[in-house]
């Protein structure tokens, strides 16, 4: 009886600036109309929030094992589009706010408000409690063993989103306050605040080693120093109509994702010099280990990508 070949081809190499032109489609998922998609810590397990093409009334939530290709939890008739974060150890999913054991597929545990981001470590969450007859979000960081609050602040306006730098050291916060959208970033340590941007059109997107972080306002890409959270570099693209939305940065940070209208390019964070653009491809995500990323689209199968060595 033979082995069972691995889903991903062996001898990927790490995708960086010096060989992403050497990037291939190396499988596909099935797997469509995705609205929410994380990798777990080491890229062996991806999740997916979608909406069958067949089907407009029954989102799925499913985790699929790269190692074998195959899917380990599906949830039908999911109820919310937002809110997937792997434990670090790889066992349980946190979705919305219940908490799947991947081993036989089971809730654990729920918890009483749905978190807007996990820390990295898995330890804390981030949630965001807006008061509209005040006009303010109340932002707490809340021990996940415990349930005790660990940090605690009021911000102006409704809260969008909230995330953490990949080091843990850093919160940050999408606000809309009345006419304006602002992004805060907090250092959770002190509740210092580190940066303000008004009417930046998205997020921070912060590289794998927290050193840098990008954003987009004007359909400019901005590029900002972490450690005190000072301006690098700006730049935009020849095309008038560009709409870029920064996306990732690549394992060692040598590469920006940035999707424009139904196309990927791949840029030098610092120069935004084109390295490769993907075509026909809504949006993508790479892994944690650097070796894989995925494109997706409205109607098409999910695509994974790397390089071969």
């Amino acid at each position: 009886m033979g082995t069972q070949a691995p889903f991903l081809p062996e001898g990927l190499a790490q995708i960086e600036a010096s060989n992403i032109n050497r990037l291939r489609m190396i499988g596909t998922l099935p797997v469509k109309e995705i609205y929410e998609l994380v990798f777990s810590t080491s890229g062996k397990y991806l999740a997916t929030l979608s909406e069958p093409t067949e089907d407009r009334f029954n989102d799925y939530l499913e985790v699929w094992d790269l190692t074998t290709g195959g899917r380990i939890l599906m949830v039908e008739k999911w109820d919310s589009p937002h809110g997937l974060f792997f434990t670090p150890d790889e066992k349980t999913l946190y979705a919305h706010n219940r908490l799947y054991d991947l081993s036989n597929g089971k809730i654990t545990s729920t918890l009483e408000v749905v978190p807007g981001a996990f820390s990295p470590d898995g330890i804390t969450y981030a949630s965001g409690n807006y008061s509209g007859d005040r006009d303010q979000t109340s932002l707490q960081i809340v021990d996940v063993a415990t349930h005790k609050e660990t940090f605690e602040l009021r911000q102006p306006g409704m809260v969008m989103f909230l995330d953490f730098s990949p080091d843990g050291r850093l919160l940050m916060g999408g606000f809309q306050v009345v006419n304006n959208f602002v992004v805060k970033v907090w250092e959770i340590a002190t509740g210092e605040e580190k940066i303000d941007l008004v009417n930046f059109h998205s997020g921070l997107v912060f590289s794998p080693d927290s050193t840098r972080a990008a954003t987009v306002k004007n359909d400019q890409i901005y590029l900002f120093s972490v450690d005190k959270m000072t301006y690098l570099a700006s730049y935009g693209f020849s095309d008038p109509y560009a709409q870029p939305e920064v996306r990732g940065f690549s394992r060692i940070g040598d590469i920006l994702a940035i999707e424009d209208r139904y196309t990927i390019r791949f840029v030098v964070p610092e120069s935004g010099k084109e390295l490769l653009t993907l075509p026909d491809e809504c949006d993508v995500k790479l892994s944690p280990d650097g070796y894989i990323l995925v494109t997706w689209c409205t109607q098409s199968n999910l695509k994974i990508w790397g390089v071969g060595k």
